[in-house]
């Protein structure tokens, strides 16, 4: 079936397994089903950094949750070190790290991250609405969700929420009360009112991309950045961080 085969593809690009992964409208959606899903007491703590996309922050406010910054090198990147003293004395509920960001070529370091939080019991979540299709994504976060209409190129109005195995037993999620068959809890996320046209789009989009080699891909929008980068330095009022390994 092309919706199986485009969950199991999607899950694996995102490092998650198929019964850990939704489908949603959008990535904002992603992330506000999975506030609703994984239970956070009111003011629990966010570390973010400063280049957190502005709504993400929004939506973590309404829900009752604080956003903390956390330190960052001079490159905008997480500063590591400081990370794991942060998480040593004063851990947040959660880390919340945008991979990609959507205003510049900044490119966060996922997988560092998240040895660190593994290693203090703090759930990383990761916003790779930016960062799927473009760098690999495959990060083992706890939670990760995504759009289709990006780097993907496939349709508008459809998303991807994962989770990572061992925090299903954490999820609250609304369920029928007539039985309708065994499903993974996670598939309950689903949005509803579902876009099956927009999914199969995306399941498209996501066969072409398996095609070209997801490796050929990111490596030939890396070279699109560092092409651009040296386009652009060197003029006036320019200053060219080099902070990830994307194409911005």
């Amino acid at each position: 079936m092309l919706l199986a085969e485009g969950r199991a593809n999607l899950a694996g690009l995102l490092g998650m397994s198929a019964d850990g992964l939704a489908f949603v409208e959008s990535a904002s959606a992603g992330l506000v089903a999975l506030l609703r899903a994984w239970p956070l007491p009111l003011g629990a703590r966010v570390g973010v950094v400063a280049s957190e996309w502005g709504p993400n922050l929004q939506v973590m406010r309404w829900h009752g949750l604080e956003p903390v910054e956390l330190t960052v090198a001079p490159d905008g990147r997480i500063d590591l070190e400081a990370l794991a003293r942060a998480l040593a004395s004063s851990p947040p509920s959660l880390v919340h790290l945008t991979q990609v960001a959507s205003h510049r070529g900044l490119v966060q370091p996922v997988a560092e991250a998240l040895a660190l939080c593994r290693a203090a019991g703090v759930p990383l979540w990761v916003d790779a609405a930016q960062a799927l299709g473009h760098v690999d994504a495959a990060t083992g976060a706890d939670a990760v969700y995504a759009t289709s209409r990006k780097w993907l190129a496939g349709p508008r109005g459809v998303g991807i929420l994962g989770v990572a195995e061992p925090w299903w037993d954490r999820l609250r999620v609304e369920q029928p009360l007539l039985p309708v068959g065994e499903r993974p809890i996670v598939h309950w996320l689903d949005s509803h009112e579902a876009n099956v046209a927009g999914r199969i789009g995306l399941c498209a989009a996501v066969r072409e991309h398996l095609a070209l080699g997801p490796a050929a891909v990111i490596d030939r929008l890396a070279e699109v950045g560092r092409t651009t980068r040296a386009a652009l330095t060197g003029l006036r009022d320019w200053r060219i961080v080099e902070a990830g390994a994307g194409a911005g």
